[in-house]
């Protein structure tokens, strides 16, 4: 009899089997200073619990945050203007989400300002 081996991933949405958690990241981008945002969709039909992380080019996490998002709900997470995100101030979005990978749209933005949000980088895959 055959055996199969499941892996249970630990992430700030808990315990989340390995075959569950989508994760998708953008392109890198540099910021020059400017606030940075991961902007996350769900367009699926049923909640999906996330996480956003700004990685830095060193490949540490400096920011994120996590929630469930309704269907059709979006929401963005980021650093600040000014924030720290290593030595050649680039950086990009790690988006962990639990649910079918073609419910989740993704991008990475930098704050204008105004406040707003300036997509510079393609959407996440």
């Amino acid at each position: 009899m055959m055996r199969t081996a499941s892996l249970i991933v630990i992430t700030g949405l808990g315990f989340v089997s390995a075959s569950q958690a989508i994760v998708l990241y953008s392109p890198p981008v540099a910021r020059a200073g400017r606030a940075m945002d991961c902007v996350v969709s769900n367009v699926g039909s049923v909640p999906m619990a996330i996480q956003i992380e700004v990685i830095a080019d060193s490949g540490q996490s400096v920011g994120g945050s996590g929630t469930t998002l309704a269907p059709g709900e979006a929401t963005r997470g980021g650093i600040a203007a000014g924030g720290i995100l290593g030595n050649n101030d680039m950086g990009y979005c790690k988006i962990t989400a639990v649910g079918k990978r073609r419910d989740v749209r993704a991008l990475l933005c930098l704050g204008t300002t105004s406040g707003g949000c300036e997509t510079v980088a393609g959407e996440a895959h």
